[in-house]
């Protein structure tokens, strides 16, 4: 009888999790920043703690799938589960285009729903109204904590301008000084502080404009010297740097202005306000104004006009809702025949 001969051991089976990881990282270097290359690292670090795995070989759908269902039960959202996932996702398909695996062990693993009701945490808009109060509860925090003789760098003029640009936390408390042109009334986002990677130049609001136009006098008498062009123009209480985690912010800054404004940070539908919460605001209210969605997409620096469609579509309803209230009620008569 002719004996088979050995099967090759396959190069899935050769490659560990950690030379995938590797060789993903840097090709990702040279299209993404530095942050977000670290983010990515730090998450393959953890998924192979979690997974408790070394060789490509041992990855599977059901493995990956069961992974996903304990950091769901531990709290994360849907979409964390997702992007933890992709983040493996490309890097195996990154290593199957090098010729490094022969096939993609999760092809065909279909994301979790992230929208709507599988959505944690959605964010609630302001209302206009309840805008103007947290301002003045902003305006009264930094008064009364300035009368007191303690060193604070007002914090109305990063609550504004989260409300009048739109943009993320982590671009907003990355700007410094020689992005905001004040002649011209424009704030731009360096392309190495926006999450898509593309700068954009936001026009700022005549009120917020003259917040700003302030500020370094404010920031001078606070700490001491005049900032610079180099300098961050939004600061935390003390002159520190904000964080990327907005904890201290939601507790010094968000949560103090939002009891004195009376306003609830949880409504009847479960949306809650917080930092993105202003993002969302922002975006609505361009929508009812009737500011086509490419140009929203163009300040908000959405990566495609699809992911603004649900804030639309949401105003949209509230519109055609009241359009319809607005028609006369038919009086149906007592006895038809009579009429």
């Amino acid at each position: 009888m002719k004996r088979k001969p050995a099967s090759r051991p396959t190069r899935t089976r050769r490659l560990s999790l950690a030379e995938i990881a590797e060789a993903y990282l840097a090709d990702l270097s040279t299209r993404a920043s530095p942050k977000s290359v670290e983010a990515v690292s730090l998450e393959f670090k953890r998924m192979q703690h979690e997974l408790g795995i070394q060789s490509a070989s041992e990855i599977s759908v059901p493995l990956v799938m069961a992974w996903r269902h304990r950091r769901l039960a531990a709290g994360a959202a849907h979409k964390t589960a997702n992007t933890a996932v992709g983040y493996l996702k490309a890097a195996l398909a990154f290593a199957v285009l090098m010729g490094r695996l022969d096939t993609h062990p999760l092809d065909g693993l279909p994301a979790l729903p992230s929208a709507g009701r599988h959505q944690r945490r959605r964010p609630r808009p302001f209302t206009d109204v309840e805008l103007g109060r947290l301002f003045a509860a902003a305006q009264d925090l930094d008064a009364r904590t300035r009368a007191r003789g303690r060193r604070w760098v007002p914090q109305e003029p990063l609550l504004q301008a989260l409300a009048h640009t739109g943009a993320r936390w982590s671009e907003l408390t990355s700007t410094v000084w020689g992005d905001l042109d004040l002649e011209h009334g424009v704030l731009t986002l360096r392309e190495e502080i926006t999450k898509t990677e593309r700068a954009r130049a936001i026009p700022i609001e005549s009120g917020l404009l003259g917040l700003l136009a302030e500020l370094p006098k404010l920031q001078e008498r606070a700490l001491g010297r005049a900032p610079s062009a180099v300098d961050l123009i939004f600061l935390a209480p003390r002159g520190r740097p904000w964080p990327a985690n907005t904890a201290g912010f939601h507790r010094n800054v968000l949560a103090p202005c939002l009891s004195a404004a009376g306003i609830q940070r949880r409504d009847k539908l479960g949306r809650v306000v917080h930092v993105h919460a202003f993002r969302h605001t922002f975006a609505s209210r361009l929508a009812r104004a009737g500011v086509p969605i490419a140009t929203t997409q163009a300040l908000t620096g959405h990566a495609t006009p699809a992911l603004l469609l649900a804030v639309y579509t949401h105003v949209s309803n509230e519109d055609t809702r009241r359009a319809i209230a607005t028609l006369p009620r038919i009086t149906i008569p007592a006895d038809p025949a009579r009429s």
